[in-house]
């Protein structure tokens, strides 16, 4: 009885140890790159962002051309007499020369058409800042779900510590006879449990790194590893509602989407306005004094019922239409910011409720039922079964603190960039009661 109560006592000191440790390497992650700086070289290197910036580019080329008066027409003009010969020079109506026209569109038209594309130029704008907002919403995400990936399997690597020096007691017990066969096979199969999720967490991590080196524009090999602190953000005070619907790029699309058609609609009425056309010739006559000829013409809206007014008609619709999908546009953000504010307040609730209470509270699970089975009071199961609550305990609050992450870069994706606070992202503590 002594021998055995020795071996328990060297396997509770050991197993105290073992979370001692387990804490103090918890205090000090690996240091990573900051996730800002990810997030710039997201915003810089992104081959997504390059092609909008240069669309937003062409765009503004065609703002002047957009109000530009069409180029003139050049004719060569021969007028002759007969048809048998050639009177230039012998006929006062024969003559050759150059001709220009012009046409000219109904005043307001160019610079209609000109607004327009300056119309264009700002939803491609709101385009691009759509685009960005959504990159480093995405950045972050992946970030926190690195970050919260590193955390467990450093969890896992803790408990996999512990759980192999509670195997290494439990065969020592059973080679002296203390202990049953059984006991045995339960600490080896636990083990093995936590050394098949720390394989399934390094597919998650390879997973998660190509996914980030994607959105930095860079090979998969060249991904930044462990990410040591979770993304923070300062968040405006809630509710983020109104915050989002004036800030939404997707807002402002819609917004100028429906001005763009109003624009349309406009464009539709002045093509009813008959156009312009303007034209001056010289003819050559020989001998004779040149002529010169002035012109002056008028497009006459013959075909008006059958072509201008259903342009004008669907033009209408489309103003409406664009409207009507605006005040969606409105409902649909300012639901979701509602959808990410009860989000947060319930991850951040329930986070605090589990740092406050399960964690103390399955440390001293843990410490109680390696107690009982040192002191024979108690089954290895019990050991087993608080070690897992202990781990799951942890991993939960990983997981609510990277998903509190997660939620607050979308709401940054709907009301814009504010100042970032300080670094939140501690790691979970993981040692048990010593």
């Amino acid at each position: 009885m002594k021998r055995r109560d020795s071996t328990r006592r060297a396997a509770a000191v050991a197993a105290g140890l073992a979370l001692a440790a387990a804490a103090a390497s918890a205090e000090a992650p690996t240091p990573a790159a900051p996730v800002e700086i990810l997030v710039e070289e997201a915003l810089r290197d992104s081959p997504s962002l390059e092609a909008l910036r240069e669309r937003v580019a062409a765009a503004r080329e065609l703002v002047r051309p957009a109000g530009a008066l069409p180029p003139p027409m050049f004719e060569l003009m021969l007028q002759n007499e007969r048809f048998d010969r050639l009177t230039v020079g012998e006929s006062g109506m024969s003559m050759v020369g150059p001709e220009v026209r012009q046409h000219l569109p109904w005043p307001r038209a160019r610079a209609a058409r000109r607004a327009a594309a300056e119309l264009d130029v700002r939803s491609r704008e709101a385009e691009l800042e759509l685009a960005r907002r959504e990159l480093v919403k995405a950045v972050r995400q992946t970030a926190a779900a690195l970050w919260s990936v590193g955390q467990r399997h450093e969890l896992l690597a803790h408990a996999a510590e512990l759980q192999q020096l509670l195997a290494a007691t439990v065969a020592a017990l059973y080679g002296t006879g203390h202990d049953e066969q059984a006991a045995v096979v339960r600490a080896r199969l636990e083990g093995t449990r936590l050394a098949r999720q720390q394989l399934e967490l390094e597919g998650t991590r390879e997973g998660l790194q190509a996914a980030l080196a994607r959105l930095l524009g860079q090979p998969p090999g060249l991904a930044p590893g462990r990410i040591a602190a979770l993304p923070t953000a300062a968040l405006p005070p809630p509710p983020w509602g109104e915050a989002a619907v004036t800030s939404s790029p997707l807002v402002t699309a819609r917004r100028l989407a429906v001005a763009q058609a109003e624009r349309e609609e406009e464009l539709a009425r002045l093509a009813l306005r008959p156009g312009l056309t303007v034209g001056a010739g010289l003819g050559y006559r020989g001998d004779l004094d040149p002529v010169v000829s002035l012109r002056f013409g008028l497009e006459l809206p013959v075909w008006r019922r059958g072509a201008q007014e259903p342009a004008l008609r669907a033009a209408s619709h489309a103003a409406a239409a664009a409207r009507a999908e605006l005040r969606q546009a409105e409902l649909d953000v300012a639901a979701e910011a509602a959808r990410l504010e009860a989000e947060w307040r319930r991850a951040r609730s329930v986070a605090a409720l589990v740092e406050s209470t399960l964690l103390p509270q399955t440390s001293a699970a843990v410490d109680a039922a390696r107690s009982a089975y040192l002191g024979e009071r108690g089954e290895l199961s019990m050991v087993v079964e608080a070690l897992r609550l202990w781990l799951e305990a942890r991993v939960e609050l990983v997981e609510l603190q990277a998903l509190t992450a997660a939620i607050e870069a979308e709401v940054l994706a709907l009301v814009g960039e504010v100042p970032a606070s300080p670094d939140r992202g501690s790691p979970v503590q993981t040692g048990g009661a010593q």
